[in-house]
């Protein structure tokens, strides 16, 4: 099966879309996401277990029967449990969250490695064999990435069997027309 010019060009430029999105995405958002998620949980829980204890303390008093009382005392206890309830409902839900979202963050640096990888193999092809992104029919541009401000939970290294960190975003080539294509 062969594509018509037409085709290839469009297939061409739907890649190098993918490969702008890929450049233009950090992974270090998703790791501080992750650990904001952290912070969140705690503080839920904090939050909870301080109204619950003021709460005990204004319903309660000191123990010698000075608590707060009485039909509003009653309205208010209803509304301090369903809140807190609520709380502690949501704290562990969330607490789930945040490894799903470093896992995005390293799972987006993985295919930041793999398209980079792939990107100067085939670039090193069309230039001949060597190492010269300059060579002919292989122009490529790379997309700056972000700096590295990774928190401690950030993976530290490729993938095994990687390349060593890229320095920028995957790269294009263009479609060996000669004429390059660059991401935008």
């Amino acid at each position: 099966m062969s594509l018509n010019p037409q085709a290839q060009g469009d297939a061409i430029a739907a890649l190098q879309r993918v490969i702008a999105a890929l450049s233009a995405s950090d992974p270090q958002t998703f790791y501080a996401s992750a650990d904001t998620f952290e912070q969140v949980v705690i503080n839920l829980n904090a939050l909870s277990s301080g109204i619950t204890e003021y709460a005990r303390k204004v319903f309660d008093g000191d123990g010698e029967g000075d608590g707060w009382t009485g039909e509003g005392a009653d309205a208010c206890r209803r509304i301090i449990a369903q809140f807190t309830g609520f709380l502690d409902e949501i704290a562990p839900l969330v607490a789930k969250w945040p490894e799903h979202v470093r896992g995005a963050g390293e799972g987006l640096q993985e295919c930041w490695y793999e398209v980079d990888a792939i990107l100067a193999k085939y670039a090193t092809d069309a230039a001949g064999g060597t190492d010269n992104p300059e060579g002919r029919n292989a122009e490529w541009k790379a997309v700056p990435r972000p700096p590295d401000t990774s928190s401690s939970n950030a993976p530290a290294a490729a993938p095994a069997g990687a390349p060593a960190a890229p320095a920028s975003s995957p790269k294009t080539i263009d479609d060996m027309s000669g004429e390059p294509n660059y991401v935008a």
